[in-house]
C-alpha cells in the first residue's frame, strides 16, 4: 500500500516490490489493480537477502520486515548492494529486531524508526558490518 500511495503522489515513479508469501503478493495485485497502477508498480516473488534483482535503485526501503528475520544483516546488505550511489535507504519497522547483543544501539533506532541512514550510530553499526 505505501508503493501505491508513492505512486500516488509521485507522477512517473516506478517500483519493483517483492515479499516471499505468495498470499501476501496476491493482496498487493488486488490493491495495485484497484488503483489502476499494474503498469507502474512490478511484483515478484523473492528473498530480501537475496533478491536476484540486477541493477540499482533510487530508494531502496523496508516496512515491518527486518524484526521477523533471523539474522537481518544478509537483508540489510542486500539493500546496500541495490542502492544507486546517493540513493535512500529507508528502514521501518514498529518491533524490535533481533540484532542481538552486539548492537542494542541499532535495535533502539529501529525501534523508534530512525529513518535511512540519518544516524551516525547506524551508519557506524553499517559500516562494522561491512554493509
Amino acid at each position: 500500500l505505501i508503493a501505491i500511495e508513492l505512486c500516488a503522489r509521485v507522477p512517473g515513479v516506478r517500483v519493483e516490490a517483492i515479499d516471499l508469501a505468495e498470499h501476501m503478493l496476491a493482496r498487493a495485485a488486488l490493491h495495485v489493480e484497484r488503483a489502476g497502477l499494474a503498469g507502474r508498480i512490478h511484483l515478484a516473488r523473492a528473498d530480501a537477502k537475496a533478491t536476484g534483482m540486477a541493477g540499482t535503485f533510487d530508494a531502496v526501503m523496508s516496512n515491518s520486515l527486518v524484526h521477523h528475520i533471523p539474522e537481518p544483516e544478509g537483508v540489510l546488505r542486500e539493500m546496500w548492494r541495490l542502492l544507486e550511489p546517493g540513493a535512500l535507504l529507508f528502514v521501518r519497522d514498529l518491533a524490535r529486531p533481533r540484532l542481538g547483543p552486539c548492537c542494542p544501539r541499532a535495535a533502539i533506532c529501529l525501534r523508534r524508526r530512525i529513518r535511512g541512514l540519518k544516524s551516525a550510530r547506524w551508519l557506524r553499526w553499517l559500516t562494522a558490518r561491512s554493509l
